[in-house]
């Protein structure tokens, strides 16, 4: 299997750098960024990616502005897993107007955490 690049916008670098580790044990090449360091030179080099992994601890209407600056900044056909703490009207607000193909709470395990991954990559969504 070739692996698939994953970009990861992160607010908390600690829970980032996990995400990374795991990610990367599974054959997947991750290129981080920080949620206030995205940049439109930054998709020079990010242009592979095609999953998006937002971690965000309280999702707000802010979120939805974060995905539409990095669907433009990235590319329009990319994938997108939410990160959270809890699901509130912002996701489902998200998710009505299908602008994100899964969310993974924080609190799941490693193994559910890469089968959202698995399956949105393949087309499926995963809530």
């Amino acid at each position: 299997m070739e692996p698939s690049f994953v970009l990861l916008i992160y607010q908390n670098q600690l829970f980032a750098e996990g995400l990374e580790s795991i990610l990367q044990q599974n054959n997947y090449i991750v290129f981080k960024k920080a949620i206030n360091d995205l940049k439109e030179s930054t998709s020079d080099y990010l242009e592979k990616a095609g999953l998006l992994i937002i971690e965000a601890n309280w999702p707000s209407p802010q979120l939805e502005n974060l995905i539409s600056k990095s669907v433009l900044l990235f590319k329009a056909n990319v994938k997108i897993i939410l990160i959270s703490n809890l699901i509130n009207k912002n996701i489902f607000h998200l998710v009505s107007e299908n602008k994100i193909q899964g969310i993974v709470l924080k609190h799941c395990s490693s193994d559910e955490f890469l089968f959202g991954i698995e399956q949105v990559l393949n087309g499926k969504t995963f809530y």
